[in-house]
């Protein structure tokens, strides 16, 4: 993980020199000098790099979308480099563009075609053992089977994806997991259930200080008080949520905080009230193109119209919603679209029509709501608390079982630490042979010369010898003749 942060951080410095080499005094801000940068002959990586930086500062959702293709493209054409740490950086840039690409596919409600594009971020964020973003991504696969209406593998993935990121103690995934699973729950009217994951959800974002997080977790907790009949804390809470989005400009959180709003309005009847926040909801959920939010305050809109008696605006508002809920592909959107166009052709004795409705109603909310889901919904919790149990467990073998592979590192450590010392000696002792042996050597070469001194000094020494010998034999002959030549001299 250090070598990773420490590659990416590397990059970001490169950007950063490569954008201080340019001449940027002539453009008017950081996205103008990215725009550029681009344009030359850069490393893929840095290209990457740039992108996410132009998306994060991107407001034009469909510039963003062509940012996150791009990327994409970089990133496939890099699967096959030889360099394992940047193959797997392509990989996991790779990951969260397919995870960004789904995301814009659902509010497109291109459900089918998000789906795909999360699996395919899980399989690459597994590839890189990036277990955090394959847990997000299984978030968003739930949400993909939620829309669906598949309940049953929605809980699925929510508890999987739940159970990964209990083990990382990631609170940030836990809570936004938490109330997905709350939201199960309420579909099945399973209410206090429901208020038990919401209220966990609060809990863990009021840890972390997360206002927008926050904010999410209220505008749930008014949902649920609103469907138990309390109303007092529904309007508490869903009206500090509100404020929340104001103050952080929240534009999908703003749409869903003002419909639910509206909706205690509603119930109050109080329709002026209730219509004004119904069309704040629907400007916003406009702005960020949620075609599952249009539809769904479309629809109510025309309840309340239709509550009003003004039926022809009830119907113009429920028609716009039934054609927004079939682009979803969500049988919650067509079941709630097609019970309002039921009352309202009933209304106007258009009895065919209203019947056709009240079939796809009822063939919406039995791919939804049935006996066997309702049991896989109570099992799935239960295989949870056991899973739960299980990874505690795990846990505590898995210290136990780091103990016993440090112990027998520890041996290692010393058998290999033995095996040197062990060399080591071996090493000096063939020195210390191999040193001897050339002392040895040495040394009798030493006696050999010593031994040949010693007989050439005899043979001088025996030389010497002879010759004096001689000498000494000669001179009693030469004293002789000195005595002879003294008679000699004497007689003359």
């Amino acid at each position: 993980m250090k070598i990773k942060l420490s590659i990416l951080f590397i990059r970001q410095i490169i950007l950063i020199g490569v954008l201080a080499s340019l001449n940027l005094q002539a453009q008017n801000s950081f996205r103008d000098s990215l725009k550029i940068l681009l344009k030359k002959s850069i490393p893929d990586s840095i290209r990457i790099n740039a992108l996410n930086e132009l998306i994060n500062d991107e407001k034009d959702r469909d510039l963003w979308d062509i940012y996150n293709e791009e990327i994409i493209k970089v990133c496939e054409r890099n699967l096959t480099c030889e360099n394992e740490s940047l193959k797997n950086y392509y990989k996991e840039s790779l990951a969260s563009a397919y995870n960004n690409k789904g995301y814009m596919e659902n509010l497109a409600g291109n459900n089918f075609a998000a789906l795909e594009l999360f699996k395919k971020g899980v399989i690459y964020s597994l590839q890189v053992n990036d277990s955090l973003t394959a847990a997000y991504s299984l978030i968003n696969i739930g949400a993909g089977y939620d829309i669906q209406g598949n309940l049953l593998k929605a809980l699925e993935q929510y508890h999987l994806s739940l159970t990964w990121l209990e083990k990382l103690k990631d609170k940030r995934g836990m809570a936004a997991c938490l109330i997905n699973i709350g939201n199960i729950h309420k579909k099945q009217n399973e209410l206090q259930t429901a208020l038990t994951y919401y209220e966990r959800s609060l809990k863990l974002n009021l840890e972390l200080n997360d206002s927008s997080r926050i904010a999410s977790s209220y505008n749930y907790l008014g949902m649920i008080n609103s469907d138990l009949g309390l109303m007092d804390k529904a309007f508490y809470y869903h009206i500090n949520a509100l404020r929340i989005r104001q103050d952080v400009q929240d534009l999908d959180g703003l749409s869903k905080s003002n419909n639910n709003i509206g909706f205690l309005h509603k119930m109050a009847k109080n329709y002026d009230s209730a219509l004004y926040y119904f069309n704040e909801g629907l400007k916003y959920a406009k702005l960020v193109r949620d075609k599952k939010s249009i539809s769904n305050t479309l629809d109510i809109i025309a309840q309340a119209y239709f509550e009003m008696d003004k039926f022809s605006e009830a119907m113009l508002s429920a028609q716009e919603s039934m054609k927004m809920a079939k682009e979803t592909q969500s049988p919650i959107v067509i079941r709630n679209s097609a019970r309002t166009l039921r009352f309202i052709y009933l209304k106007q004795k258009k009895y065919k029509e209203a019947y056709d409705m009240f079939e796809l109603q009822i063939k919406m909310k039995d791919s939804l709501s049935n006996d066997e889901t309702r049991k896989a919904s109570v099992k799935k919790d239960m295989q949870y608390q056991f899973d739960k149990k299980e990874l505690t467990m795990l846990a505590e073998q898995d210290k136990l079982n780091a103990l016993a592979n440090e112990e027998i590192r520890q041996k290692k450590r010393e058998r290999v630490f033995f095996s040197i010392g062990l060399l080591f000696m071996l090493v000096i002792i063939v020195l210390v042979f191999i040193s001897y042996s050339q002392k040895r050597k040495t040394n009798k070469l030493i006696v050999e010369q010593k031994a040949q001194v010693e007989q050439k000094q005899k043979e001088i020494l025996d030389s010497i010898h002879y010759a004096r010998r001689i000498q000494m034999a000669m001179m009693p002959r030469e004293k002789n003749i000195s005595v002879t030549l003294e008679k000699i001299q004497t007689r003359s």
